[in-house]
């Protein structure tokens, strides 16, 4: 069995050495994406004045006119610093959402002027899709998913080969400078390797809650208490609702939108809107952070009819299981 365990460790190294390489790199880049974005474009990530409630009506009325050949995918913010600009994703309507075609326009949320547009494909943007999906939208994500479930099978077999007979595990995590250089390569690779597993263990498995959330869904509820799935979180549109495809005319105001997700969570910051057609629901959809609480924890998402304004659903962390919030805040803050 060691000599089957150690061909498995050996050929999934060889195989996805290069892969692995790629995620290291390009995840510790991203870990600063967001103050990286913001230092290469000052003059469009930042505005000269504290960041007030928007006119969303009268911004989306705005791109419209600017921009006749996109609609409006969704807007975005960090949530970071006080003067910053909202961050429009536009589709363009020939070809709908892609990281090649769709353009990212800047506004200044109090008074709604355009600061610039630029393709939505940067070098930072391009990192982001490339530790994702590859660049390969959906495809892409779950190659991923199989890559980091090798990954991690590679892993505990590799704890497997380095396990120590007779628990002597101070010799075991040793490396001794005077070896020959096969061997001292051989402990540095297998000390190191102990070492950082957990890291990669906790990275693969969050790719994996990520990707595959039904199958992580499954999983963590063998072991701890997960509140069924609702029909309207497991289903692609959200029941009664039809995605809107064409068209950029708004049944209702975003505005009385914004307003219900207010009275709901009063002075909470809203970091996403999405619009209906880009939504997997058919919603507008917010993501909020509540006032006072830790962003990491209780990001929130509302749902919302686009027809009356109604709320659908909502992923709350204060409202379930500590399992849901779990594996629910993973997904959002992805």
């Amino acid at each position: 069995m060691r000599e089957l365990w150690l061909s498995i460790h050996k050929w999934i190294g060889l195989v996805l050495g290069l892969w692995i390489l790629l995620q290291g790199l390009t995840g510790a880049f991203l870990t600063y994406k967001l103050e990286l974005q913001a230092a290469l474009d000052p003059g469009l990530y930042r505005t000269g004045a504290a960041f007030v409630q928007p006119d969303l009506d009268r911004i989306s009325r705005s791109l419209e006119q600017r921009y006749p050949n996109y609609r409006i995918a969704y807007f975005e913010r960090d949530g970071l610093v006080a003067n910053e600009s909202l961050r429009y994703v536009l589709n363009h309507v020939n070809s709908g959402p892609s990281p090649f075609t769709d353009r990212e326009v800047f506004v200044d949320p109090a008074t709604g002027t355009i600061l610039g547009d630029r393709p939505w494909l940067t070098f930072v943007k391009a990192a982001w899709t490339l530790h994702t999906g590859l660049i390969a939208g959906r495809l892409g994500e779950d190659v991923v998913g199989y890559l980091a479930l090798c990954l991690l099978v590679s892993v505990i077999v590799g704890i497997i080969l380095w396990w120590p007979q007779g628990k002597k595990f101070a010799q075991a995590l040793r490396v001794r400078p005077s070896s020959p250089m096969p061997r001292l390569l051989r402990d540095l690779h297998t000390v190191c390797g102990i070492y950082v597993s957990a890291l990669v263990i906790t990275s693969a498995q969050t790719g994996l809650v990520i990707i595959f959330p039904g199958s992580a869904h499954a999983v963590v509820g063998r072991f701890a208490d997960v509140q069924p799935a609702k029909t309207f979180t497991t289903d692609l549109i959200a029941p009664g609702e039809t995605r809107r495809k064409a068209g950029s005319a708004h049944p209702i105001s975003l505005n009385a939108l914004a307003a219900t997700v207010e009275r709901e969570y009063p002075r909470s910051t809203v970091t996403l809107l999405l619009y209906p057609h880009n939504s997997e629901k058919g919603t507008y959809t917010f993501r909020l952070l509540p006032a006072g609480l830790n962003p990491w924890v209780y990001t929130t998402q509302i749902y919302l009819s686009p027809r009356d304004g109604r709320i659908l659903g909502r992923f709350d962390p204060t409202r379930q299981p500590p399992a849901n919030s779990f594996l629910g805040a993973w997904a959002v803050s992805a």
